[in-house]
C-alpha cells in the first residue's frame, strides 16, 4: 500500500525563516545559556565553573546591585514620564479642535529619530556650561548651573525625561486606539449621571482602558530593562561618576565586550532575563487575572 504523498512546498517556504531563526535566535540563546556557566575571559581558555558567576553576581558585584536598582528607578520614572503623560495627552486629543492631527504627528515624531542622535542632542541641551536648558532656567531667574547628567540628584530623572520625550508618542497612539474602542453609549450615559469629568474618567474610561494600559506598562517595563543607547550616550561608558547612571545592560556590555569577561556577561544576561520574565509574568497574572466586568455607573 502506497503511503500518502507529502507536499514539500510548505516546508520549503518555511525553511528560510526557520534557518534564520535558528542561526540568529536559537543558537545565540543556547550559547548564552551555556557560557553563563563558564569562566571565559579572553584570551584565557574556557573552563566550566558551574554557579560561580551567579554567586559572584549576587553576592560580590555591588555595581550590578546598583545598576539593577537604577533599572527599577528608571522603570518607575519611565511610567510617569511616558504612560501618564501619554494618557493625559490622549484624553486631551480626544476632543475635537483645529490642528489635532498635526499634534498627533508632532508627538510621534521623536520615535523615528535615532536614539544616538537624540542622546547627543540632549547632551548639548542638558550640559552645565552653555546648555540650552540651563540658559532657559537662567532667563526665568532660576538657578542655571546644574550639570543634569552628572549630578546624582538629577541624572536618572534627566535621562528618564529624555526617554519620555521619545516614547510618549508611541504610548499615545496605543491609548488613543483604546479610547476609540470605548462605546459612545457608555460615555453618554456617564454624562447623564454626573457632570464631573474626573468621576467619568475614574469609573468608566479608566476601567475600559485596563487592557491597553496593561500592555503599555508591560512594554515600558521590558523596554526599561533593555535600555542601552540613551544611557551609554548621556551617562557615559562608565555610568557617570560613581556609576550614578549605570544600568544592567551598560554594565553587561562593559563586562562582556570591554573587559572580555564573556562568561560573566552571559551570566548577567541570563539573570536579567529571569528577573524581567518573573516581573512580567507576575504583573500579567495580577493585571489580567481579575474577572472582566462592565463598569458600574455609580457616582
Amino acid at each position: 500500500m502506497s503511503g500518502k504523498k507529502i507536499n514539500p512546498a510548505p516546508y520549503l517556504f518555511l525553511a528560510p525563516a526557520v534557518l534564520i531563526f535558528g542561526l540568529f535566535v536559537a543558537v545565540p540563546v543556547l550559547g548564552t545559556f551555556l557560557l553563563a556557566f563558564t569562566d571565559w575571559s579572553w584570551p584565557q581558555p574556557m573552563r566550566w565553573c558551574g554557579l560561580a558567576n551567579f554567586t559572584a553576581l549576587l553576592r560580590d558585584d555591588f555595581i550590578f546591585h546598583r545598576a539593577l536598582a537604577n533599572n527599577f528607578i528608571y522603570l518607575f520614572l519611565s511610567m510617569i514620564f511616558e504612560i501618564s503623560t501619554a494618557l493625559a495627552l490622549a484624553l486631551l486629543l480626544a476632543r475635537r479642535f483645529p490642528g489635532r492631527g498635526a499634534f498627533r504627528i508632532l508627538f510621534f515624531t521623536p520615535m523615528v529619530l535615532p536614539l544616538v542622535l537624540v542622546g547627543f542632542l540632549f547632551r548639548f541641551i542638558l550640559r552645565a556650561d552653555g546648555g540650552l536648558f540651563n540658559a532657559a532656567l537662567a532667563s526665568l531667574g532660576l538657578p542655571g548651573e546644574v550639570d543634569w547628567l552628572v549630578d546624582r540628584r538629577f541624572a536618572l530623572a534627566a535621562i528618564s525625561m529624555v526617554s519620555g520625550w521619545i516614547y510618549c508618542g508611541f504610548f499615545l497612539v496605543l491609548i488613543q486606539a483604546g479610547l476609540g474602542r470605548i462605546p459612545r453609549e457608555l460615555l453618554e450615559a456617564a454624562r447623564l449621571e454626573t457632570d464631573s469629568a474626573w468621576k467619568r474618567f475614574v469609573h468608566v474610561t479608566l476601567p475600559l482602558l485596563r487592557e491597553v494600559l496593561v500592555v503599555c506598562v508591560l512594554l515600558c517595563a521590558t523596554g526599561a530593562f533593555k535600555a542601552f543607547d540613551l544611557f551609554y550616550v548621556l551617562g557615559g561608558r562608565s555610568g557617570g561618576p560613581g556609576h550614578i547612571t549605570e544600568i544592567v545592560p551598560t554594565w553587561l556590555v562593559q563586562q562582556a565586550f570591554e573587559l572580555k569577561h564573556y562568561g560573566y556577561g552571559c551570566a548577567m544576561a541570563l539573570a536579567l532575563t529571569i528577573i524581567v520574565g518573573a516581573i512580567a509574568g507576575v504583573y500579567v497574572k495580577i493585571a489580567m487575572g481579575r474577572k472582566k466586568e462592565a463598569p458600574h455607573l455609580e457616582f
